[in-house]
């Protein structure tokens, strides 16, 4: 089968949806299973194709930080390169895909927060986002939540039967194996992290719940339980400031560690 991939969104800034979306596409080019893909990349997203010979990378010019080129790119010319290329199906990554298409498509979803939490996206974003995620679950050959729970998401919110959706959980990379001790130990010191710590991966948006997580712990201090220190990796966003300051309030300087970006490589340190 001759499938498209659309990764015209994906950039390594969108964090965890990148890792999870680079680990998909990777396992795709480990086995060999039949299928020829076409990649649609733009130069951010052109590191993520498989260099295999079932792969095709297809770089498109236009600024990946511009939604209004990218949906009028998907909406138009990349139609007509669906047919040019003779695809089959097309897979859509960004919970979306447009009203017309010249080829079936199937849409990962993610989550569903711009029902759940719906103030926290603006007017025009909460309206497009609704229309269009509303428009996939009618129009899709098939839905690909990443969990169950955003299958069960889907089904409670959407109405979206479970026989119209397949999960597809994230992938853990194959290089997430047991290290030596030594290199383990030298990273350890090289990042100021103690031998036992909690450890939150998250950017600090508002429904990342930080500001709840920090309540918990400080409650458990309160209560004379002396937890591990909490380490926290995310990039700053909305709500750094607030956190900063409850930490400041709940006198938890000591107990938060804050961890930068570390190299792919690294990871399994």
């Amino acid at each position: 089968m001759r499938i498209g991939l659309n990764l015209l969104h994906i950039m390594p800034e969108i964090g965890g949806g990148w890792n999870y979306i680079s680990r998909l596409v990777s396992a795709l080019g480990v086995k060999e299973n039949g299928n020829y893909y076409v990649c649609f990349v733009t130069s951010k997203s052109a590191a993520l194709v498989p260099d295999k010979p079932n792969f095709e990378c297809v770089i498109v010019k236009i600024n990946p930080l511009s939604r209004f080129q990218r949906i009028f790119y998907e909406n138009t010319i990349l139609q007509i390169s669906a047919m040019v290329h003779r695809l089959e199906l097309m897979h859509w990554f960004a919970q979306t895909q447009p009203f017309i298409n010249t080829v079936p498509g199937v849409v990962s979803f993610y989550d569903l927060l711009v029902y759940d939490k719906p103030l926290s996206f603006d007017k025009i974003k909460r309206f497009y986002m609704r229309t269009m995620m509303s428009n996939a679950v009618k129009n899709a050959s098939l839905l690909l939540p990443m969990s169950k729970s955003t299958a069960m998401a889907l089904r409670s919110i959407l109405n979206v039967d479970e026989k119209r959706m397949s999960v597809i959980p994230a992938i853990v990379s194959p290089a997430f194996q047991p290290i030596n001790k030594s290199e383990s130990n030298d990273f350890r010191l090289k990042y100021n992290l103690p031998n036992l710590f909690w450890l939150y991966v998250a950017n600090f948006y508002p429904h990342k719940n930080h500001l709840r997580l920090l309540q918990a712990y400080n409650e458990l201090k309160l209560d004379g339980i002396d937890p591990w220190p909490l380490v926290l990796r995310g990039d700053s966003r909305e709500s750094l400031n607030d956190v900063m300051a409850a930490i400041k309030h709940m006198s938890l300087e000591k107990d938060i560690i804050f961890l930068q970006r570390i190299d792919e490589v690294k990871m399994p340190c």
